[in-house]
């Protein structure tokens, strides 16, 4: 019994994520079943964390009651407005029968690969040690803590990084509605399920342009990355973010390579929880705002398709929630110290040359990476006209510019030891980035058959 009622919780945000990803996409995306499941999952997951959040909000305590009622609400509007739908023409359902067995096959696999780790992880229930101490630690807080929840931001609580936002944490809280209690199998299955919804996106997004093998190839070496396993089973945020990016990119590119302004809406929605994520989750997501609006202002130059109002609506609705914590309710980042301005812990060059050496060989780590960077850089190397075409230059450039950040934040903020600081955080914002290198590299491959 207390397996079902920790499984509820999910089962109501993937069908109201399902719901949601159809209303908005339509047929567009009925006929690809697999992306379908893998966009819904994340996009219902995500929902009901803003809906927790709003919870506190509105009654400043969490009340598990609120949270059930509005989740239902939700699915029972959605499903309302499905049976109002158009609904797509048997011929065309006929047609695509084929196509989803293919699809389930994957799927099936997939979960046969991913039960090594699932097993792995029954023997670290409860995550890395920063895990327990950051998202661990605020779920518990917002569900035990009552109407005192906001005394997680108090500045003596700074090794908790009481500014990271909260969506991981209220997702968690979610997981434990129904059992009412701070179980270890509520974020267990959270970071199992997003491991195998960046699995299955990255090789779901790209079986349409007839790359399906190549993707399940790329999967398979994600698979099967030690260090990607551990990362997953160790509970941090950062395959959550991975996720969130990797949905928002791969929507935006599809809602410019199919002309399908439905696509840019839900690229901005996905943005916009991106931006709830973690600190580097808002960078990322103001990165993504910022380079999309002018790809699609550059795209429309050349084409008739104008996405970038749809997806400012999406981004606009999915970061009003966001945008309330980090305005009004975040507490100043006591891990900072502005090494530009500051004397006594300056930014220096040796600290530049630092994290140029560290980054080289955390890349060419062969113990960690099972040379998987390596073959990526060869790959991009080797089709750099296709993967720096129009079509998806958004992609690199959204890349970039964020290694780019990451790389300024740890010169400047000089608050850690450099080299203890990349030892603890660079790998895990690296294996958070690998599922959209490799769609990007797999995608530009056999580029003219697209």
């Amino acid at each position: 019994m207390k397996t079902i009622l920790l499984i509820l919780p999910f089962l109501i945000s993937f069908f109201n994520g399902l719901c949601i990803v159809t209303l908005i996409l339509g047929d567009e995306i009925r006929s690809h079943k697999l992306l379908h499941f893998s966009l819904a999952g994340g996009l219902g997951l995500g929902l009901s964390g803003f809906v927790g959040y709003f919870n506190f909000l509105v009654l400043d305590r969490y009340n598990p009651n609120f949270q059930i009622t509005i989740n239902l609400i939700i699915l029972g509007l959605a499903f309302l407005g499905l049976l109002l739908s158009p609904k797509q023409e048997a011929a065309a359902m006929e047609a695509n029968k084929q196509k989803w067995w293919w699809e389930i096959s994957y799927l099936a696999l997939f979960l046969v690969l991913f039960a090594p780790i699932y097993y792995i992880a029954s023997f670290y229930p409860y995550g890395g040690w920063d895990s327990w101490a950051v998202w661990h630690f605020k779920s518990r807080f917002m569900l035990l803590s009552g109407d005192a929840w906001r005394n997680m931001f108090d500045p003596l609580l700074w090794r908790s990084s009481p500014h990271y936002p909260l969506l991981l944490p209220l997702i968690n809280v979610w997981g434990w509605t129904f059992v009412k209690e701070p179980t270890f199998y509520g974020p267990m299955i959270t970071s199992i399920l997003y491991t195998l919804l960046s699995l299955t996106l990255l090789v779901s997004s790209l079986m349409p342009f007839k790359k399906d093998k190549f993707a399940f190839l790329g999967s398979c070496l994600l698979i099967s990355s030690p260090f990607y396993g551990r990362t997953a089973i160790s509970q941090y945020a950062d395959i959550f973010l991975g996720y969130y990016l990797l949905a928002a990119l791969v929507c935006i590119v599809y809602s410019v390579l199919r002309k399908k302004k439905r696509f840019a809406l839900l690229g901005g929605i996905f943005t916009g929880l991106l931006s709830f994520s973690k600190p580097e989750g808002l960078a990322a997501a103001l990165i993504v705002l910022g380079i999309a609006t002018a790809y699609y202002l550059i795209y429309a130059r050349t084409s008739s398709f104008k996405g970038v109002i749809p997806f400012g609506v999406g981004s606009a609705m999915a970061m009003i929630l966001p945008l309330t914590f980090y305005l009004f309710i975040t507490p100043e980042n006591m891990t900072m110290a502005n090494g530009l301005v500051s004397k006594s812990d300056p930014s220096t060059w040796l600290r530049f040359k630092t994290i140029l050496a560290y980054s080289l060989v955390e890349f060419l780590s062969i113990k960690k990476w099972k040379g998987l960077w390596v073959l990526i850089f060869i790959l991009v190397l080797a089709n750099l006209k296709r993967c720096f075409s129009k079509e998806i230059a958004l992609i690199p450039a959204v890349l970039a510019s964020y290694g780019l950040l990451v790389g300024l934040y740890y010169l400047i903020n000089t608050r850690f030891e450099i080299l203890w600081w990349m030892g603890v955080s660079l790998d895990r914002i690296l294996g958070s980035l690998i599922p959209v290198f490799l769609w990007w590299v797999i995608y530009a491959y056999n580029w003219k058959r697209t």
